[in-house]
């Protein structure tokens, strides 16, 4: 577990420290772009990334409790960024919370029946709750939206503690480093290549070409990465990343859609460059269960 650990930090090292150098060359030669603008945001962006990895490492290396308490409290997050996002309130917030800590449990004492099946709970209690409180034209959307967030964000994402307890540090790993680097490539591919628009309803500034070099960039890093995940072939662990770069932009899109419904720009403020946690975890939510599934077999 060590040496991962250690072939981990120096590898995520590598990646920032390449990541940020191609994209002070990419300011330094596109004339279309503010530079003091640019410099200041990709500044930000790497800050908040430098912040943002030893905060998931470590749980990630010292496993449970730790890492089902960060779990919770991303999950928190994501939450509190989707009530502001939807303007739920009363009733709704609390079943919220209190579902997001029954999920918690659930994954905690791998009670793993009882969480295949809280979906079917959760919406028999939201669809219940009109039931109980004074009716209001708002209640269908207010259910509709609290179901949503806690199957979105309290449900998909606990499969990562499944992930670790089956695959480990290295699992977490691998996941993580692909998903950015397959959200970096698609980014800086897609500013330097992008001709073609990917969806341009839900994410205007997302490209064809920005998509498909995030894709092979991830495929190619993958094999790299083979080290973290044991028992899994090279042919396996390129399906994986094809997963992750085809669900990553899924999963982006989903959380834009969100927002461009809102007229928002960023489901928040807490990550400098970024937005919200929801803006930096969009990808990871869409894949993180399928993973979980297909690492299973």
């Amino acid at each position: 577990m060590s040496n991962i650990l250690f072939h981990t930090i120096i590898l995520i090292s590598a990646l920032l420290f390449c990541m940020y150098l191609c994209s002070m060359i990419w300011i330094y030669f596109d004339k279309r772009i503010n530079r003091h603008d640019a410099i200041n945001n990709i500044t930000k962006r790497f800050v908040s990334f430098i912040i943002l990895v030893p905060i998931l490492l470590i749980p990630s290396y010292l496993g449970r409790p730790y890492f089902n308490i960060l779990i919770f409290l991303l999950s928190s997050i994501f939450l509190y960024e989707y009530i502001k996002m939807m303007s739920l309130k009363g009733i709704y917030i609390y079943s919220l919370y209190i579902n997001l800590v029954i999920v918690t449990i659930a994954t905690f004492f791998e009670f793993n029946s009882f969480f295949i099946y809280l979906p079917i709970l959760f919406v028999l209690e939201y669809a219940a709750m009109p039931v109980f409180i004074a009716f209001d034209k708002s209640s269908i959307k207010q259910v509709n939206n609290a179901i949503f967030a806690t199957l979105y964000f309290s449900w998909l994402f606990a499969f990562f503690n499944y992930i670790q307890l089956h695959n480990g540090f290295g699992g977490i790993a691998f996941i993580g480093i692909l998903i950015t680097v397959n959200d970096f490539g698609a980014y800086f591919l897609g500013k330097i290549f992008g001709k073609h628009k990917l969806c341009s309803k839900l994410s205007p500034n997302k490209t064809i070409e920005g998509a498909i070099g995030g894709l092979i960039t991830t495929m190619i890093l993958s094999q790299s990465l083979m080290f973290m995940l044991s028992n899994c072939s090279r042919v396996k662990v390129m399906f994986l990343s094809l997963l992750i770069g085809i669900l990553g932009i899924i999963g982006d899109l989903a959380i834009s859609n969100i927002k461009r419904n809102q007229d928002l720009k960023d489901s928040g403020f807490l990550l400098p460059g970024h937005g919200g946690f929801l803006d930096r975890f969009d990808s990871w939510l869409f894949t993180v269960p399928v993973l979980c599934l297909f690492l299973a077999f």
